[in-house]
């Protein structure tokens, strides 16, 4: 599963998990800062395209609605898009993924709210 310590760390997670592609960049200043070099790396359809997967795959479920609702507070908003944002940053990723993982793999499952999963997201949101 996918594990961070630093930011470098969780912005090569999300690389990996929106499966990025990286940019042939030829003419890069030397000096440029790590994080700048990571902006400029930064895939931005690969994003979009696996944010809307998701959330066209969850849009419909309560388990997803509440979480969405209750992350999209934090950003003082009610936007389920933007509770998704959130549940991807760097707080909530990990415990978010593994939910999103246990949903995918039992879809057909009526209470998502009473799994572990969603038990462990769901408090770390509220």
């Amino acid at each position: 599963m996918y594990q961070y310590k630093t930011n470098k760390e969780y912005r090569q997670t999300l690389r990996d998990f929106f499966k990025m592609e990286l940019p042939n960049i030829q003419h890069l200043n030397e000096d440029i800062d790590e994080e700048s070099l990571d902006e400029l790396l930064y895939d931005e359809k690969a994003v979009e395209n696996g944010l809307n997967e998701i959330y066209a795959k969850t849009k419909l479920k309560k388990a997803f609605q509440t979480l969405y609702e209750a992350a999209a507070a934090k950003m003082i908003s009610m936007d389920h898009e933007t509770g998704l944002a959130v549940l991807l940053s760097y707080d909530y990723f990990t415990d978010f993924v593994q939910f999103l993982n246990y949903y995918y793999e039992n879809e057909n499952k009526e209470s998502l709210e009473t799994t572990k999963e969603y038990i462990a997201i769901y408090s770390k949101i509220k």
